[in-house]
């Protein structure tokens, strides 16, 4: 009785165990659904895993594993298997800060350090042009960063209409308003500072700053220590 009892148990474990085992190698996945927090994962992430379909569930699993964790772009990722053939895919993206747009017209997104970690049709970032090509992974200089730290300052008071790296300074137009030209070294926070409280003083009609130019047509050089308006 005692024998016949442990055989059955036996059979239980086999049938509750073996599928653990032989699933993820029998199942062939037929479709990866990839979602992240902002919806639709980007291209570049949906186009690696595509390579993952069409194997094992194992095998496919293992390989969303290895192109996740070698993204530059992913942050962290969680995998759920859902019947009859499809793994569940989802991503938490790295927040890009900036973008740039290089002299042959196409748009990288940029990390706060300076990292290049994906290309784009379109964004509503602050946008640098720079007059050289980037490739992802590549790691922006010192002084294109520190362009970016000030765009994106005026990007939060301003409309930008153009801001761009040229004669080793950086010109940024502001939408009905000034040219405005910063050195590429300093502190940011100051330079920025000082162009808002000038334009204020343009845009009061003070008699001490009164111009006899449109705004649009006004520049203003923060290049020295004494900035010139002209």
């Amino acid at each position: 009785m005692k024998i016949k009892y442990l055989f059955l148990f036996l059979c239980v474990v086999i049938l509750l165990v073996v599928p653990i085992f032989l699933l993820p190698r029998l199942v062939n996945i037929k479709e990866i659904i990839c979602k992240s927090q902002f919806g639709s994962c980007p291209i570049e992430i949906s186009t690696l895993l595509d390579s993952a379909k069409d194997k094992s569930l194992y095998y496919s699993k293992k390989e969303i594993n290895s192109h996740l964790k070698e993204s530059l772009i992913v942050e962290r990722y969680s995998t759920a298997f859902k019947l009859p053939n499809i793994i569940e895919v989802f991503v938490i993206i790295k927040k890009p800060f900036y973008a740039v747009k290089t002299k042959d017209g196409l748009t990288f997104l940029i990390l706060k350090d300076g990292l290049v970690i994906s290309k784009v049709a379109s964004t509503n970032l602050p946008t640098l042009e720079i007059n050289s090509n980037l490739e992802i992974n590549n790691r922006l200089d010192e002084k294109h960063l520190f362009a970016l730290r000030v765009i994106s300052d005026i990007f939060s008071l301003y409309k930008i209409h153009l801001s761009k790296i040229e004669r080793e300074s950086l010109l940024v137009e502001i939408e009905n308003g000034p040219k405005v030209i910063f050195p590429l070294e300093g502190d940011n926070k100051v330079l920025v500072g000082a162009f808002r409280m000038l334009f204020e003083q343009l845009n009061s009609g003070s008699e001490k700053f009164r111009i006899e130019k449109a705004l649009n047509q006004i520049t203003i050089d923060l290049r020295y220590k004494n900035p010139i308006i002209k």
